[in-house]
C-alpha cells in the first residue's frame, strides 16, 4: 500500500477510519452535523421510512436474532430477519410510497442507514439504493453516500452487496466518471474500499476491464488483510469462468499472490 495517503475523488471525510477486526457500530454522524441535515431534509420520504421500520419490527424473530448477531460478529443487534425478506420488505414498501427523484432516494436511504439501531435497517437502506426504481435514477452523484455506507458499515455483508450491485452498475453505465473513483480506492487507507475496487466487476464477464482488474489486484497483492486476499481470489475465480487462460497466466506471473487468494 502506498505510504502517501490517498483519497477518493468524492471522499466524505478527511480521513478514513482504521477498522477493528470485530465489527463495531460506527458513528456515521459525519461533518457539520450531517445527520441532522438529513433529518431536516424535506426530500426524505418519511412514509417510506416509517413503513419499512414498522414491517421490520413486525417480522422480527428474537430466537434467530442472537444467532445472527453472533455469526456476523456485530455489536449492533439484529431483528432476526433473513436478507431476502428484508429485500422483499423494501420493494413492497417502496411500491406504496415510491421516491419521487434520486435526491429523495439518497436522503431516505441515508436516514435509514445513519439512524439504524438494527442491522436489518442498514440492509434495507442499501437495498433502497438499488431497487428497480432506484436503478432508473442512479448516477455518479451517488458515489458519496455509497462510499459512506461501505466505510461506516465496516463489514463484508454490506460492502460486498454495495460493491457488486450499485457500484458495479455505475462503473458499467458511467465508466468515464466512475473509473477514476474506483482507481483511487485501489490505494485507499480503508480496506473495504480497496476490496470494492477488486470485486466491483464480478458480474461483468466479457465486459470486464482487465486493466482495471489487474491494477486493483496488483495494488493490493501484498496486503496481508484476510478480506482483501479473499476478494482477490474471488475476482480471479469469477473471471476464470469467462477466460481461464488469462487467469492462469496472471497467477503464474504473480509469485506474490497469497496462498489464500490461490485457494479461493
Amino acid at each position: 500500500i502506498k505510504s502517501k495517503r490517498m483519497h477518493s475523488l468524492f471522499s466524505l471525510t478527511n480521513r478514513m477510519p482504521r477498522l477493528p477486526s470485530k465489527r463495531s457500530i460506527s458513528n456515521t454522524k459525519g461533518k457539520n452535523g450531517a445527520i441532522e441535515k438529513v433529518q431536516q431534509n424535506e426530500n426524505v420520504n418519511r412514509e417510506l421510512v416509517k413503513s419499512i421500520r414498522k414491517s421490520l419490527v413486525e417480522n422480527s424473530d428474537a430466537t434467530k436474532a442472537k444467532g445472527m448477531q453472533k455469526y456476523m460478529k456485530s455489536e449492533m443487534p439484529f431483528y432476526g430477519i433473513n436478507v431476502p425478506q428484508v429485500r422483499t420488505t423494501v420493494n413492497l414498501c417502496e411500491k406504496v410510497n415510491p421516491p419521487v427523484n434520486l435526491q429523495q432516494v439518497v436522503s431516505t436511504s441515508l436516514l435509514l442507514w445513519r439512524e439504524a439501531v438494527h442491522q436489518e435497517e442498514r440492509c434495507a437502506a442499501r437495498f433502497l439504493m438499488f431497487t428497480k426504481r432506484a436503478k432508473e435514477l442512479l448516477d455518479p452523484t451517488c458515489f458519496p453516500p455509497l462510499e459512506e455506507m461501505i466505510v461506516s458499515g465496516g463489514w463484508w455483508d454490506h460492502m460486498d452487496d454495495i460493491a457488486t450491485h450499485p457500484i458495479g452498475f455505475l462503473l458499467k453505465k458511467y465508466k468515464e466518471e466512475s473509473e477514476p473513483i474506483i482507481r483511487n480506492w485501489i490505494h485507499s487507507e480503508n480496506r473495504w474500499l480497496r476490496r470494492t475496487s477488486v470485486i466491483c466487476q464480478l458480474s461483468f464477464k466479457g465486459e470486464t476491464d482487465l486493466d482495471l482488474l489487474k491494477d486493483a489486484i496488483e495494488g493490493n497483492i501484498e496486503d496481508p488483510d484476510f478480506f482483501l486476499r479473499k476478494g482477490i481470489g474471488w475476482a480471479l475465480r469469477e473471471y476464470a469462468k469467462t477466460d481461464a487462460d488469462w487467469v492462469i497466466e496472471f497467477v503464474n506471473e504473480h509469485d506474490k499472490l497469497s496462498p489464500l487468494s490461490k485457494k479461493e
